[in-house]
This record gives C-alpha cells, sequence and structure tokens, in this order.
C-alpha cells in the first residue's frame, strides 16, 4: 500500500481553505442569530405600550395620527403571504390655544 505525501504548500493551501470556511461558518452563524433576535424585539416593541408622562409647558400641541399603506412593498414579517407593509405615523404640531 502507497502513502500519499503532501508538500509544505498543498498544506498550507488545505490549512487556509479550512480556517477560511470555519470563519464563513462562523459569521453565517453570528449573523442568523442576530436576525433572530433583531424580529424579536421587533416583536417585544410592537406588542409593549408605552406610556409618557403628560405634556408640560405654556404651548397648546396637536396631534394628527395616520395608518398608511406602502403598495410598492411587502411585508416581510407579517403572517399572512403577500400582505402590503403599513406604517403607524403620529405627528405632533404646533396648536392654537383653542385646539
Amino acid at each position: 500500500m502507497q502513502m500519499l505525501h503532501f508538500g509544505k504548500t498543498t498544506k498550507l493551501i488545505v490549512a487556509a481553505v479550512a480556517a477560511l470556511l470555519l470563519v464563513s461558518v462562523a459569521l453565517v452563524s453570528v449573523a442568523a442569530t442576530a436576525s433572530v433576535a433583531a424580529v424579536g424585539n421587533l416583536l417585544v416593541w410592537h406588542y409593549r405600550t408605552l406610556n409618557l408622562p403628560a405634556p408640560t409647558g405654556p404651548y397648546a400641541v396637536g396631534r394628527a395620527g395616520y395608518d398608511w399603506t406602502d403598495p410598492g412593498r411587502i411585508d416581510l414579517l407579517s403572517d399572512r403571504a403577500g400582505e402590503q407593509r403599513e406604517l403607524a405615523v403620529w405627528i405632533w404640531y404646533p396648536a392654537s390655544p383653542a385646539a
């Protein structure tokens, strides 16, 4: 039975490819973990209620709320396939004292 002998260059190339593969797998697993954590944070933020203190100061502030839908984008985090992306927007603006 004949033994295979590899030179230093071949061993170096094999070691470099193995190291590159190991780093690639590590980066992919870190990216996957980060994306799952980000989605989890979005879900927690979505269901958390936020209670702010009452405004103080002499000036009146008006507020308008809108629910916008972007027909050009699909919501990737939706449970329903093909649902359009929605954005809830609150706008605060200076108002007259009677508002």
